[in-house]
């Protein structure tokens, strides 16, 4: 029995150590990026969830995050289901009922529509507010405004986007982070004013036997510069900037009370109190001068929030560095050919760089000597705001790419060559900044390029372009099959000028091949001397390129098989009319007819060519009826008569055979029908008849009316007139036939046909 006692004993030990120390249970609010939040998978995420693991490892003791909506989290707290709240405003009335440990400044702002009128805390009074429930903020505005309590920060500034309310009051960095992700830059904004200004840090119960164990880990954390890379993560310079410039005001207001409690001395001292103010006023306006780089600052990157392009945010750099400093000249200087070149220029030269790459340079002519500190710090958060707008961009033109690539199939329903390319450039422009572009394509029959599409170009340059194989760059991309990327196009020795001039900055010329063979060249350009294309963009191109070329292929294909079927048309329809004496030119002049109206009815190309078709072969079905009826000088019998009205019938079986005949065959059947239902061979009526039908049906008969046949005489213009008039409502559309006459008829009449 005792060694069972004993076995029981080692076996509750074992356990006991492999399970390990039991972890310390933190909560925080599930929807507060980017300091806290659950991500796509449920998983903590933020910067103070990152700061807690940091902490955990610290103090040795395993830590467990549980985030929730944070009425739930405070709610947990209290009722003693967790250890602490891992965020947590610190203000005088939380004092009285937890202890704190302090972890970063926090405050609130107030956001708005950016449209609203309202441009400072005071305006908010007597007006809605959303705020989040059981916040710090909700007690504070409850005294002059009409609360709306939300449950989480996103609900507050969701409500201002729907204009529920006519502002928010949320955390500044939650503001930021949900203007930036939601691309709201146009929506919404932040006021400057800090509405509610104090720290933030982990909450725990009073007394907490966690509070010294914590305030060491952290203190620890803040001393090895743990916190500052994790805010740096989080937040970019920001956060780290703010810090670190407000120690420089204290550590400056410090020196300034030694500094004139020193003068003061002194003054007393000599008895000099004219030296004395001179003094004063001297290091007061130092001072001045100091807190003025410091709003510089917080302006800078209060106003780069709402900024969602790199030309923009250059523009606003640009503009702080001016004010800063406006006796000197300033140059950004970018990489031309892959280099940079700094011969020539003098002053201070700040390198602005994205993680290894050099960007450029910042040129300050002359040299400075003071205030460098500031424009150290806004070089290094322009270059930060940068890299930012850089990522969004890529990811950006990444989903428009795939967007364009699954939308390509769609370009093929048009069946308009010109207007497919034309839609194709348009979008792979809006994706790389250009703002101008062509589709050249390669003539077999001279062997030259031509322009086929072109966004932002003159008709005139459109049709004076005409290149060699060879000649010019995109020539040249032709003959060697290479790309290029130019960031000086104009002064390339290969770049040939056309009138009016265009001056192109930089280009992208990219050779469109299919299986080895040259079918064009695509042009890409910038106007613009900021916008530079790069290997990225050239990449970007290379994925859509052999698209555009295997369709300028499939489009080369269906041209030589569309002449073969004209040909064979032609062959078919001339053996048709040789065997009737009578109508000899008749599927001429009913094909010339019909593409008239269909030109004037501004019919697209497709439409044209299946008019064109439909008129030559309308009387195919002539093939099958005997000889002796068809050359009958005389009128049909009635037998006759009826094996006559087969034709349409014939010709739309023989046409249904052919896949490229087969849009047609249901013209050919109708061509034969009557506007009032008394037509062949299904009498429909009205617009029942194909609308291509009803156009043949009038050219076929004012054809047939004008010529000579064996039973019957001519008549003139005029009397044909008269009779499609006569017509109108009967066999014929009725507004068809007018335009018939307009288009068709009088034209003849004034050639003096």
């Amino acid at each position: 029995m005792m060694k069972i006692i004993k076995i029981l004993i080692l076996l509750f030990f074992l356990l006991s150590i492999s399970f390990g120390e039991e972890p310390i249970i933190i909560t925080g609010d599930r929807a507060l990026p980017p300091i806290e939040y659950l991500d796509s998978q449920g998983n903590p995420q933020g910067f103070i969830v990152d700061v807690m693991r940091e902490l955990s490892k610290e103090i040795g003791k395993p830590i467990e995050i549980r985030l929730m909506p944070w009425k739930e989290a405070v709610k947990s707290l209290d009722e003693g289901k967790v250890s602490g709240i891992e965020f947590m405003r610190i203000t005088k009335e939380r004092e009285k009922k937890y202890d704190f440990v302090p972890i970063m400044e926090s405050f609130s702002v107030i956001v708005v529509p950016i449209d609203s009128d309202i441009v400072n805390s005071l305006d908010i009074k007597n007006k809605r507010v959303a705020v989040l429930n059981l916040d710090v903020a909700h007690n504070f505005l409850a005294n002059f405004s009409y609360v709306v309590p939300k449950d989480t920060q996103e609900e507050v500034l969701l409500s201002v986007l729907k204009r529920e309310v006519s502002a928010g009051v949320v955390n500044y960095y939650f503001a930021k982070w949900f203007i930036y992700k939601k691309e709201l830059q146009d929506q919404l904004k932040i006021l400057p004013d800090k509405l509610i200004t104090n720290y933030s840090g982990i909450a725990l119960p009073k007394n907490s036997p966690l509070l010294p164990l914590f305030q060491k880990g952290i203190s620890n954390l803040r001393n090895r510069g743990v916190l500052n890379k994790l805010s740096l993560k989080w937040f970019g310079m920001e956060l780290i900037t703010g810090e670190t410039l407000k120690k420089g005001e204290k550590i400056l207001g410090t020196l300034l009370t030694i500094l004139l409690i020193a003068l003061l001395v002194i003054a007393i001292f000599i008895g000099n109190r004219i030296l004395l103010k001179r003094i004063i006023f001297q290091r007061t306006r130092e001072l001045k001068e100091r807190y003025e780089d410091i709003a510089r600052i917080y302006n800078f990157l209060h106003e780069s929030t709402s900024i969602s392009n790199p030309s923009e945010l250059e523009d606003l750099y640009t503009k702080n560095l001016r004010e800063l400093l406006p006796n000197h000249k300033i140059k950004i200087l970018r990489k031309v050919n892959g280099e940079i070149n700094l011969e020539g220029f003098k002053g201070e030269k700040i390198p602005l760089r994205i993680g290894e790459e050099l960007l450029g340079y910042t040129i300050i002519e002359p040299e400075i000597t003071d205030k460098k500190y500031v424009i150290d710090i806004l070089s290094q958060e322009f270059c930060h705001l940068l890299y930012t707008l850089k990522m969004k961009e890529e990811t950006k033109r990444a989903e428009e790419l795939s967007n364009l690539i699954n939308e390509f199939s769609l370009f093929y329903s048009t069946r308009d060559t010109r207007l497919i390319l034309t839609n194709i450039l348009r979008k792979l422009l809006n994706i790389l900044s250009a703002n101008v572009g062509s589709i050249m394509t390669l003539s077999p029959e001279d062997n030259k390029l031509y322009i086929t599409a072109s966004i932002g170009l003159s008709e005139e340059v459109v049709k004076n372009v005409v290149l060699n194989v060879g000649e010019g760059i995109a020539g040249w991309c032709a003959l060697h099959k290479e790309p290029l990327i130019l960031e000086d196009t104009s002064s390339d020795p290969r770049f040939k000028a056309f009138e009016p001039k265009l001056h192109i900055k930089s280009s992208i010329v990219y050779p469109l091949i299919h299986e080895g063979k040259v079918l064009g060249v695509l042009n890409i350009n910038s106007l613009e001397e900021k916008r530079k294309f790069s290997e990225k963009d050239l990449e970007l191109v290379e994925k859509i390129a052999p698209l555009i070329a295997s369709f300028l292929e499939q489009e080369n294909l269906e041209k030589r098989i569309s002449r073969l079927n004209k040909e064979a048309l032609l062959i078919l329809v001339e053996a048709i009319e040789a065997r009737d004496p009578y109508t000899g030119g008749h599927v001429k002049a009913v094909t010339d007819y019909s593409l008239k109206m269909g030109e004037f009815l501004k019919l697209d190309r497709e439409e044209l060519k299946t008019l064109e078709m439909a008129s030559y072969l309308h009387d195919v079905g002539k093939i099958k009826v005997p000889d002796d009826i068809l050359k009958a000088p005389r009128k049909l019998t009635p037998e006759e008569w009826e094996i006559m009205k087969m034709h349409p019938i014939w010709g739309e079986e023989f046409l249904k055979k052919f896949t490229t005949f087969k849009d047609i065959a249901k013209i050919v059947r109708h061509h034969h029908e009557r506007w009032d239902g008394k037509g062949y061979p299904d009498g429909l009526s009205g617009e029942n008849i194909p609308f291509l039908s009803r156009i043949i049906v009038l050219s076929d008969s004012f054809q047939a009316m004008t010529s000579i046949r064996p039973y019957k005489k001519a008549l003139s213009l005029e009397e044909a007139v008269e009779e499609i008039r006569k017509e109108k409502g009967k066999q014929f559309d009725p507004e068809l036939a007018e335009i018939f006459i307009e288009v068709v008829v009088e034209d003849l009449i004034k050639e003096g046909v």
